[in-house]
């Protein structure tokens, strides 16, 4: 009987002796880890002249072998007008480069990452020049260079506007936007409203008012007590295919007496 115990102990013994026999090897083989674009993103819009940033995650671990990726950038019409190619040793690396389009249309930008099966110097020669690689991925993300917008004009100012207390007792009170905010330029694109703060010295009144997102009327909320009040709105105008976007933050006043 405890022949066969031993037996059997060292049969598992041998068994668990095996499994960490394999571990070092599967350890050794190159593996693909999540990699992908941080950016840009697809389908990205890029205004023309802007830089576009390219930064491309990649996760290949060559246990001290040397791992490359190949950054290329194709334009409108399809030829290749950048190809950066980077080394690097680890897991995780974050590949950088960056380029100016120069014309309307859209771009492919492309990353080949692999290891480098190799016994030539690769310290002189660029990844591209190597034909025996391993675990190759390949990303691409496609954007689009527009037209470069304009700034928009928005240009607000608050105004100061008075609430009568004894009507304000019984009701809440709206404020139409002209008697709160004067618009110097009404800018571009469809504008809307967003209430920031309300204060009366320095403690918030912000449940005591509220901002209508599309109109900008202020409402006044009933049993508000007599005061000088700070309302601070944010207005947006959204722009469109000639204008930018444009937020801007505007005070007001208002008295309830």
């Amino acid at each position: 009987m405890k022949m066969k115990r031993a037996s059997k102990a060292i049969a598992i013994l041998i068994a668990v002796q095996m499994v960490f026999a394999v571990i070092p090897i599967m350890a050794s083989t190159a593996y693909a880890e999540t990699s992908g674009f941080v950016s840009p993103t697809e389908d990205a819009k890029i205004e023309l002249g802007d830089v576009v940033n390219i930064e491309y995650i990649t996760g290949y671990d060559s246990l001290n072998r040397e791992t490359y990726c190949d950054i290329r950038v194709n334009d409108p019409d399809g030829n290749l007008i950048q190809n950066e190619s980077f080394a690097y040793d680890g897991l995780y690396a974050s590949v950088k480069s960056s380029f100016v389009p120069a014309k309307l249309g859209k771009y492919t930008v492309t990353a080949e990452c692999g290891v480098w099966i190799t016994e030539y110097n690769y310290n002189t020669l660029p990844p591209s020049s190597f034909t025996y690689k391993s675990q190759q991925t390949t990303n691409t993300v496609t954007i689009e260079v527009v037209k470069k917008k304009a700034a928009n004009p928005l240009t607000v100012k608050g105004r100061t506007a008075k609430v009568k207390y004894s009507k304000l007792k019984k009701k809440n009170q709206t404020l139409k936007v002209s008697k709160v905010i004067t618009f110097k330029n009404k800018g571009k694109g469809t504008r809307s409203y967003k209430l920031v703060s309300a204060k009366k010295g320095k403690k918030s009144f912000k449940k005591k008012f509220t901002v209508n997102k599309t109109t900008g009327n202020v409402t006044v909320k009933k049993g508000l007590k007599k005061g000088t009040y700070k309302v601070k709105i944010k207005v947006t105008a959204a722009g469109n295919d000639n204008y930018k976007e444009a937020i801007k933050p505007v005070t007001v006043t208002i008295k309830v007496e």
